[in-house]
């Protein structure tokens, strides 16, 4: 919930589509009640993530492109 905080709206948009209708709005609404979060806060969650990302990349588990590349 943090690390969204800094993403701009596309990869926030991306980040909801994936999730059903109820748990959406419960994820937005407590996402607005927390308030404004601290960038280095922010940041921190975000470099958590890519850190989990990478680690399952390199086990296999999911595919990441590195951008503009075309898989088939």
């Amino acid at each position: 919930m943090v690390a969204l905080r800094g993403a701009d709206q596309t990869i926030k948009d991306r980040f909801l589509e994936n999730m059903s209708e109820r748990a959406r709005l419960i994820f937005i609404d407590d996402m607005e009640a927390k308030g404004p979060a601290r960038v280095s806060d922010v940041e921190n969650a975000q470099q958590t993530i890519l850190r989990i990302a990478r680690k399952l990349s390199d086990d296999g588990e999911i595919m990441m492109s590195s951008g503009g590349e075309d898989f088939v």
